[in-house]
Order: C-alpha cells, then sequence, then structure tokens
C-alpha cells in the first residue's frame, strides 16, 4: 500500500477486496451488530483505515438512504457531507482543518485502545449548516483485526438551547436589569441627574432592542426568510453608522477603535442594514480580542466590482481555532458563546452576495475581509 499525501490523519484505504473481506467478518461475527438497529443513535463500525464496515438503520434514514452497499468504504465526513472531506483524494480525516474535529480524534483514540467521547461539529453543504454531534468510539478486535465502533448523537437541540439561553436569560436579561435599576434611581436624584439617567435608560432600550432584533434577523436568515432591502449608499457612510454605536461603548475605553478613511468614496448598492450588522459583529470581536492599549483599524478598498472593508486587530487566532471559527455554537470565549462569526458569514454569504474570510499572522495580527458587490441583486 503506497504512502498518499495528508495533513492528519493516514488518507490509505483498503483493497476493494479487503474491504469486502472485512464487511463478511462483521456480518457472520459471534458479536450482533443488528442490536444497533434497535438504537435511535447513529451507529457505524469503521475498520483501522476508518471506512465504514458497517451501519445502523438510524443512521441509514438520517441519510436517506436504503442501500448500506453505498456507504461501506467511505469515512464518515464523506457520508456526512463534511465541506473538508471533498477537497482532495485523501478524503475524510486528511485536511489540516480535521485536527480539530471530534469525530476524527475520537476515531483515532479508539484505535489506539482508548474509549473516547467528544464534541464534534460538521460543517455540511455550502458550510453555513453544521451538525453538532456527541461522538463516542471504541475499539473491539475480529480475528485478529482493529475495528472502532463509533455512535453518534445528535446535540443540536442542546446547543440551540444554550445559545438561546445565553440570549434571552443572561444579555437581555442584563439589559432589562440595567434599566429597572436606573428607572428605580430617579425618583432618589436630582432633576439634572434624573436627565443623565435617562439618557442612560434610552441608550440600554435601544441596545436591548437591538439584541432582540439581531436574534430576529439570524432565526429568519437560516430560515431562508430574510428579505433584504437594497439601496444606493457609500461604504464610507456604512462604516461611520457602524461605529456610531460605539462612540462611548465601554470596549473602546481600554482599546482604540480608529477609521482609515479612504479617498475613494466607493458607491454601493446592497441592504446597508445588514452590511451595519455585519461590521457591529466583527468589530465587537475585534475589540474584545484587543489587549488594554491595542488598535482596531478600519478601512476599505475597491477591488474590481467588489468593494472591501477590512478589519484589523493585532491578535492572533490559533490555527486549532481558525479551522472552526465560521461554525455555529464555536467560540473562542465560552461555552454560552458562538453565533458571532457564523452570524456575520451567513448574512454576508447568504444575502448581499459577498464573502467573509479572514488571515492571521502573529506579526500583523488578525484580518477580517467582507468583500461586497458594489451593485447587489435583491434575492
Amino acid at each position: 500500500m503506497s504512502k498518499q499525501p495528508t495533513f492528519f490523519a493516514p488518507a490509505e484505504r483498503a483493497t476493494p477486496e479487503e474491504l469486502q473481506a472485512q464487511i463478511e467478518r462483521v456480518k457472520r461475527s459471534s458479536v450482533n451488530f443488528t442490536l444497533l438497529n434497535k438504537i435511535k443513535n447513529f451507529a457505524i463500525v469503521l475498520n483501522s483505515l476508518r471506512q465504514i464496515v458497517f451501519i445502523n438503520d438510524a443512521f441509514l434514514k438520517l441519510l436517506d438512504l436504503h442501500d448500506e452497499g453505498l456507504i461501506f468504504g467511505k469515512r464518515p465526513g464523506e457520508v456526512l457531507g463534511c465541506i473538508n472531506s471533498s477537497v482532495s483524494e485523501g478524503g475524510c480525516g486528511t485536511q489540516k482543518e480535521c485536527r480539530s474535529c471530534g469525530a476524527v480524534n475520537a476515531i483515532l483514540a479508539g484505535l489506539q485502545g482508548e474509549t473516547d467521547e467528544r464534541d464534534t461539529r460538521i460543517r455540511v453543504g455550502d458550510g453555513m449548516r453544521t451538525l453538532n454531534l456527541k461522538t463516542y468510539s471504541s475499539q473491539f478486535e475480529m480475528e485478529g483485526e482493529k475495528f472502532v465502533l463509533l455512535i453518534f448523537s445528535d446535540t443540536s437541540d442542546e446547543v440551540g438551547r444554550r445559545s438561546l439561553e445565553k440570549v434571552f436569560f443572561h444579555d437581555i436579561l442584563n439589559l432589562a436589569g440595567g434599566i429597572f435599576s436606573f428607572s428605580e434611581m430617579i425618583t432618589e436624584v436630582s432633576p439634572r441627574e434624573a436627565n443623565h439617567i435617562v439618557d442612560i435608560i434610552n441608550t440600554i432600550s435601544g441596545k436591548l432592542i437591538d439584541e432582540i432584533l439581531v436574534q430576529r434577523q439570524i432565526a429568519l436568515a437560516e430560515q431562508s426568510e430574510l428579505f433584504i432591502d437594497v439601496e444606493e449608499t457609500t461604504i464610507s457612510k456604512i462604516i461611520q453608522d457602524s461605529l456610531k454605536v460605539y462612540e462611548h461603548h465601554s470596549l473602546t475605553g481600554i482599546c482604540t477603535l480608529h477609521y482609515k478613511k479612504s479617498e475613494d468614496q466607493i458607491a454601493i448598492r446592497t441592504d446597508s442594514g445588514i452590511v451595519r450588522r455585519v461590521l457591529s459583529i466583527l468589530i465587537k470581536n475585534a475589540l474584545e480580542d484587543t489587549r488594554n492599549g491595542g488598535e482596531v483599524i478600519i478601512r476599505s478598498e475597491r477591488e474590481g466590482e467588489y468593494a472591501q472593508i477590512i478589519i484589523s486587530n493585532p491578535g492572533y487566532i490559533e490555527p486549532q481555532v481558525a479551522y472552526q471559527i465560521f461554525q455555529k455554537s464555536f467560540s473562542t470565549k465560552n461555552q454560552t458563546r458562538g453565533m458571532g462569526t457564523y452570524s456575520a458569514k451567513l448574512l454576508t454569504e447568504k444575502y448581499l452576495n459577498g464573502t467573509l474570510t479572514f488571515n492571521s499572522d502573529k506579526l500583523s495580527g488578525t484580518h477580517f475581509v467582507v468583500s461586497l458587490p458594489l451593485n447587489t441583486i435583491n434575492k
């Protein structure tokens, strides 16, 4: 068996004859694998090269298939439609991005004789849909050959619930609590101080409404029910409107937010409200990732028939984080975060006909690039 190129797990596969022998071995095993058809979880058996040699009924139903023969020989990410599994001939497990994949690491741990459990996020389709799975792996031997039993359970509902709790039970509740606290203070202070408190209440109320609208917009976008409102404007105006939110923001008190205005007044036809939403997400993330005294820089430029908005900060994103940065529910901050960059990419690419990319290195920092067509056509 010749060595094949890979960035992570081995790319080699069994020959058709070897694979068929393994499938038959599983079928005639004293272990009754058909019992796995009685469980609701998704179960597969893999050979030592991570190829499927058994799949249970629940998994076949998930894939909307009736013939298990179409699955045998493939790897998990290939049958689930992972966007990284079709990049090269090596397939599932062989890309740099696979180093942070819970499923691949669980399989490799299983092949080493460990019983393993990991959370797995798999980007499928156009990359904007994420499967959230809990992955369990355990090794066993048959006739001197190693196999791995892999069981998936769908945790999408749990992940979605945690995200909802974060928004409504944390952010929104905190904002509502702030309004209530300041409202109580009005009767206890002088008229001049009361006017100042009213201004604060108005600001917090605006943030509260904005947070609710953000979640509504994301929900509509995920269900393909968001409509865009195209208008003529300029990139400069969109950026300046986006920056107004941060004029008195707590985050700009510890680092600097600087807009390098372009001499070219780039005219654009787009939904400026959605663009502002995208920029707000990216600017907030950049400020949160910038240490005290650091600087977040925003600039724009024309690139052919596209306008580019670049948000830069001095921070560095590690490769294992970079591979997952646009995955839904993935966060560098805590378990209950993880909708920001996913939402920004969803809105940019699905509704603005643009792209959202980034690059990061230790010397120049991190740069998110929003590329938008100068003339967005209504979808």
